[in-house]
């Protein structure tokens, strides 16, 4: 159970007045609770696991009071977490670079990693962080290179790249399904664009040119939302030409993570 008196008016690398705390409190202890009763469930049933706790699909920037508060009471309760992401001022919206000030971006970073090296154990984590090439230099030297980024969400993008090549038919119909289903996809994401941003009548686009339609950011945050969509309705035949065409796809994907790893790590040497 969560005491005020373990956190108000103590000195931490944080302050924790009343006034700041209570509001606070009132937010995040039911979350605590709930990541408490998973991480229960989750030792029932699995002998080694990594959790992560998701700070960043909140209404505003986390403040590093926010995070020293849910860190502090996890370890508090013996919860043990491998990765805490934060919300960072900025839009990070799916598979396109980050839209923001950097130097923003870096002065909120750095809170946070001074908290995360105050209480230990645990990485930064960057949601939505595929494709931010323009911050990744920076985060990867304020985290020391200590930070968790996932680029599952461009890697399902090359494996349609895939498709839109050798099954042309099949792409115009996942594309299909995905404007069908737009409404229900986008809930679940910060996006900004509309249904006229993306609409293509795709029996009129000749087949080579399809592939090019993975240049153009929106195009690629609407085919990014729509994977749960997309895979339940062709999860075979996606299935399939993934295995036929295996080595293009795992050179494409490769080639992916190269490009996020010499931003992530070669820029910094």
């Amino acid at each position: 159970m969560c005491r005020p008196d373990i956190y108000c008016w103590k000195r931490f690398r944080v302050r924790f007045p009343e006034e700041k705390f209570f509001p606070l409190f009132k937010v995040y202890f039911p979350v605590i609770n709930f990541v408490e009763k998973m991480n229960f469930l989750l030792q029932e049933e699995l002998s080694s696991y990594d959790l992560e706790i998701s700070l960043d699909e909140g209404e505003g920037v986390t403040s590093p009071e926010v995070h020293f508060f849910v860190a502090e009471e996890l370890h508090h309760r013996g919860i043990d977490f491998q990765s805490l992401a934060p919300r960072f001022p900025g839009s990070f919206e799916k598979a396109i670079d980050y839209e923001g000030n950097i130097q923003e971006f870096s002065s909120s970073l750095r809170n946070h990693v001074t908290v995360q090296q105050e209480i230990g154990g645990y990485r930064l984590s960057l949601h939505s962080g595929s494709d931010k090439f323009s911050i990744y230099p920076v985060f990867s030297q304020e985290t020391n290179q200590l930070f968790h980024v996932k680029t599952s969400g461009t890697s399902w993008l090359k494996g349609l790249e895939v498709v839109a090549h050798k099954n042309p038919q099949l792409f115009r119909k996942i594309y299909e399904l995905s404007e069908e289903e737009l409404e229900e996809n986008r809930k679940a994401y910060q996006i900004s664009f509309t249904r006229e941003d993306i609409h293509r009548d795709m029996d009129t686009i000749p087949d080579k040119e399809l592939p090019s339609l993975f240049s153009h950011p929106l195009i690629r945050q609407f085919l990014h939302i729509s994977y749960g969509s997309v895979w339940q309705v062709f999860k075979s035949e996606l299935s399939h030409l993934f295995f036929q065409y295996e080595e293009e796809h795992y050179r494409l994907v490769r080639e992916n993570m190269e490009r996020h790893l010499h931003f992530l790590f070669s820029l910094n040497k």
